[in-house]
């Protein structure tokens, strides 16, 4: 791709509404750093500049800035006072609770707006009156501006992954349908080559025994190839834990869920069923929740294996993501207790939801030696 395809597919992805974030606060500061007289003033407005931009560029990375930086500027606001640098004082008051706002989430940012009305009210208190509507607009304008700006950043970015989500999905159900047609074509074949052999049996010399060996080799592979195919459906499709953490805080992510992951080292028998057993977990949170965090930790000491998926965002009501009496989780615990594990599947307080996994160690092995994976099912 050449630089002009790249600087189109990042103006594309939401930096164009970015630079229009630092274009409006570099251009404000700039006027009110002209028109002030104070070499004090000068300074504090333009390293207010300069943290709004170090916040914007770094918000993706540091999410705890935003709260340091609202907090900064907002308190400068009120250092600045009233008198001759009540402008100046109303620019950074906007930036600062725009900022809070940005970085906090739900009742925090609510109260962000407080702080920010006790705070103008600090620094406006007994000034002129004739004067108040020109600062509040000012700080409005200010706060609304940049606000606006940086929710078309990340609602560009939203579509934007949403669409890519899309075109996998396509893709995935284009490699369905083949697998599935696939599936069928392999099948019949191996049906009918299965006849031809049988029938070739009955018709070959019964004293050769040489090519009625032949047959039934070629028969029994068959067979064997048929069982295979007919079984590929449930056998365990899942990468290793790590693959599966790094996913989920992928997909987290992308969706805007702040995912907290405390994850150690378990038994490798154990992680075939915790790497399933956590994919279906965040499955069931996104198809059954609306989740803003969501906290994944895998455990081994005292000789046991743990995995917790704990989230919120969980409606109020049964469901059978709530109450545990989906046949997902069913299929859990029956997987698990070859394991000698068990599954506590159900709401906490506060909506949040909770899935805890715990597997004694070391791991029984069954003496048929069958696999006692956890294993996906056939309509997953």
């Amino acid at each position: 791709m050449t630089r002009l395809g790249r600087a189109r597919a990042r103006l594309a992805d939401g930096e164009g509404a970015r630079l229009l974030t630092w274009v409006w606060v570099l251009a404000w500061g700039e006027h009110a750093i002209g028109e002030g007289r104070d070499v004090v003033v000068q300074l504090t407005v333009a390293a207010a500049v300069l943290l709004v931009v170090a916040w914007e560029v770094t918000q993706d990375r540091w999410r705890s800035g935003g709260a340091w930086a609202g907090t900064l500027l907002v308190a400068g606001s009120v250092a600045l006072g009233g008198g001759e640098h009540l402008r100046e004082s109303s620019y950074l008051l906007g930036w600062g609770v725009a900022v809070l706002v940005l970085a906090l989430p739900g009742r925090r940012a609510a109260a962000s707006v407080t702080v920010g009305v006790l705070a103008a009210a600090a620094v406006w208190a007994g000034q002129d009156p004739a004067q108040l509507p020109a600062l509040v607009l000012g700080a409005v304008a200010q706060l609304l501006v940049v606000c606006l700006l940086q929710q078309l950043v990340r609602t560009t970015r939203r579509l934007r992954r949403s669409q890519e989500e899309l075109a996998q999905t396509e893709v995935d159900g284009e490699r369905g349908r083949l697998a599935g047609e696939l599936n069928t074509l392999i099948g019949r074949t191996l049906a009918q080559t299965a006849a031809q052999a049988s029938r070739a049996r009955t018709r070959v010399a019964a004293d050769d025994p040489e090519v009625q060996g032949h047959l039934a080799e070629v028969e029994s592979l068959v067979a064997r190839g048929r069982d295979q195919l007919a079984r590929l459906s449930f056998e365990p499709v899942v990468d290793d834990l790590a693959t599966e953490v790094r996913s989920t805080q992928t997909l987290c992510t992308r969706l805007g869920v702040a995912v907290n992951l405390s994850v150690d080292d378990v038994d490798a028998a154990v992680q075939p069923a915790f790497a399933l057993l956590l994919r279906e977990a965040v499955t069931n949170m996104l198809k059954h929740a609306a989740p803003t965090r969501c906290t994944v930790v895998t455990r081994q000491q005292e000789g046991v294996a743990l995995l917790s998926v704990t989230n919120d965002g969980v409606p109020a009501g049964p469901t059978p993501a709530r109450d545990g009496s989906g046949s997902g989780q069913a299929r859990w615990r029956s997987q698990l207790e070859p394991l000698g594990g068990t599954l506590e599947a159900g709401p906490l307080p506060g909506g949040r939801y909770r899935v805890l996994a715990q597997v004694p160690l070391p791991v029984p092995v069954p003496e048929d030696g069958r696999d006692t994976r956890l294993r996906r099912s056939a309509h997953a």
